[in-house]
């Protein structure tokens, strides 16, 4: 599924200060991604690490979980 996100830069900003926000107001959170179902990282904040590998990394994961949910007839 791709997802073709006009996002404007000013949503961009806001995205990435509540994301260092939660990164620091968390106690144990190391990073906070937000991302597109494509896998596209949008905002970020890491203490260490590639924010856009994270974000596809995650697509991977959601997609291979909604095979494993479908094939398992657990639903959607």
């Amino acid at each position: 599924m791709s997802v073709n996100l006009k996002l404007s830069p000013t949503a961009k900003v806001i995205a990435g200060r509540e994301a260092e926000n939660f990164l620091n107001d968390v106690n144990g959170v190391t990073a906070v991604v937000i991302a597109t179902v494509d896998g596209f990282d949008v905002a970020s904040a890491m203490r260490a690490g590639d924010a856009a590998r994270v974000a596809a990394m995650a697509s991977s994961i959601s997609a291979i979980s909604s095979v494993v949910s479908q094939e398992a007839n657990l639903g959607r």
